[in-house]
């Protein structure tokens, strides 16, 4: 059973919101609901792992230049 099930089960058992379990909990209820409703199951610490063990490496390019562009705005 996923972690996701056991929780649902948890809540219904307790007649306990989303809401009100994220409250307690100090998460984020939409967090929490994003979580709950994950069609693969795969949570975040599963999907970041890879990485922190070198196991995966970041492919995706900078977000920023490393050198700033010249802008020419025809004055001069």
């Amino acid at each position: 059973m996923s972690i996701q099930t056991t929780l649902k089960k948890f809540l219904q058992d307790r007649n306990m919101t989303q809401a009100q379990f994220a409250e307690l909990a100090g998460l984020n209820p939409c967090g929490l609901s994003k979580f709950l409703n994950r069609e693969d199951g795969e949570s975040i610490a599963e999907r970041v792992y890879p990485y922190l063990h070198e196991s995966k490496n970041l492919t995706a390019a900078p977000s920023t230049p490393t050198e700033p562009e010249e802008v020419n705005h025809g004055l001069a």
